[in-house]
């Protein structure tokens, strides 16, 4: 495995490094020397050649009276093993062994650019739907997880190298996985507010909180970086009883769901419906009222005259002079000296009809609206001078309005039995 150089004080040097091409963690040991068999694989000289390839860190661990202390190399680096390179290592060791003497201690190569992919199943277990307890169902997943040590001294400080192995690494991330997927699976029906059976449709938040959680996991326990972790596959057994029943009444809940929801539709249509003809008519009523309202008040303005005249000729000579004579102001009063009466004050209101303000109407126009239905005791008026609407039947001018729908009439009395 290694070369050899030519040591100036004597002896063999051995040139450390790591020529394998695919590894996780590698132990150096000297050309010939057998695993567990030769001190010599534990042994490395000061000064020694030391070869760490780009992506890669060396680990020398030296054994002394305090425990273990380390040294880190990290790559690309072609140097050799001297004061510069191990400070901390060298001041524990003395000058005893400079010049090439060797010394008890381990090298390790730690492939920072590898990434492991292991596979992953979870064998069926059995899944509570969250709104129907009572029915359970087989759910299993497989698929892949990769990692890579990214704090090489985070994973030194948790693992002996000279024990470690990949393949044991993989079976704890494998029970890692298994308890973490167990664990989301459970409560996936409540978390994500789906039925068991349509967990499939959830796999890329499943997969990102197993990531989440086995991420932390790993880095905390094991000192590795988990890079991604892959569903290949998320199965439920249809082939189940709890499924086929689950199945069956899911199948009818959402009948009766849509059903419902189908009834509510309807209603709610035909209340819009509904209350869109009201709405439609109240304006309507409105328009209509409001439209005569002006045509008779139109008609008034444009005929006044013909008026007039038509009642002047009913009364005769004596009426025409008073309809002549009728608003024509005079400073002194009429040719017999009497005093003009003033003009009689007109009162308005404005009423709310279907929510909305209508008017003004003289009194004549709120006896044929109070007549006709349109206006009420319970309705809202206002004239210049109230400070605010007023239920017309509260209001003194439009009492009188209203006395038909207070006057209370005594039912006949009844027959004296036997008469």
């Amino acid at each position: 495995m290694g070369l050899f150089t030519h040591n100036p004080k004597g002896g063999i040097m051995d040139v450390i490094r790591c020529d394998e091409k695919s590894y996780l963690i590698y132990k150096w040991r000297p050309e010939g020397a057998q695993p567990g068999t030769n001190t010599r694989e534990n042994t490395i000289r000061w000064g020694s050649p030391i070869r760490v390839r780009d992506g890669s860190v060396a680990v020398i661990v030296y054994s002394g009276k305090e425990g273990f202390t380390q040294e880190y190399l990290e790559g690309p680096a072609d140097t050799i093993l001297d004061s510069k390179n191990l400070p901390v290592i060298s001041s524990l060791i003395g000058l005893a062994y400079n010049g090439g003497s060797p010394f008890q201690a381990e090298v390790y190569f730690i492939n920072l650019a590898e990434t492991v992919q292991t596979n992953f199943a979870v064998p069926y277990f059995d899944i509570f739907d969250s709104e129907l307890p009572e029915f359970s169902v087989p759910v299993a997943v497989r698929g892949t997880v990769d990692f890579n040590i990214r704090n090489y001294r985070e994973f030194v400080k948790k693992r002996r190298l000279d024990e470690f192995s990949v393949s044991d690494l993989q079976g704890q991330i494998r029970s890692a996985v298994s308890e973490t997927f167990k664990r989301i699976l459970t409560n996936a029906p409540e978390t994500y507010q789906i039925p068991v059976i349509q967990l499939e449709r959830k796999i890329a938040e499943v997969k990102n909180e197993a990531l989440r959680l086995l991420r932390d996991k790993c880095e905390a326990d094991y000192g590795i970086y988990l890079k991604d972790v892959v569903i290949a596959g998320l199965e439920i057994n249809k082939d189940s009883e709890g499924y086929r029943e689950l199945k069956a009444v899911t199948k009818d809940l959402t009948a009766e769901t849509r059903k419902a929801q189908t009834k509510i539709g309807i209603k709610d249509m035909s209340a819009k419906q509904r209350l869109g003809v009201f709405e439609k008519a109240a304006g309507i009523f409105v328009d209509v009222k409001e439209n005569a309202y002006a045509r008779r008040k139109q008609t008034q303005r444009e005929y006044a005259k013909e008026y007039e005249t038509e009642l002047a000729g009913r009364v005769g000579a004596a009426g025409s002079k008073i309809v002549g004579a009728f608003g024509k102001k005079s400073p002194s009063g009429d040719s017999s000296g009497a005093a003009v009466p003033p003009p009689i004050p007109s009162v308005s209101y404005h009423v709310v009809l279907f929510g909305q303000s209508a008017g003004p109407y003289d009194m004549a126009a709120l006896k044929k609206m109070s007549e006709e239905g349109g206006l009420t005791q319970e309705s809202l008026v206002w004239t210049e001078g109230m400070s605010n609407w007023k239920k017309a039947g509260e209001v003194r001018d439009l009492a009188a309005l209203f006395q038909k729908e207070t006057e209370t009439v005594t039912p006949p009395l009844p027959p004296i039995p036997g008469k």
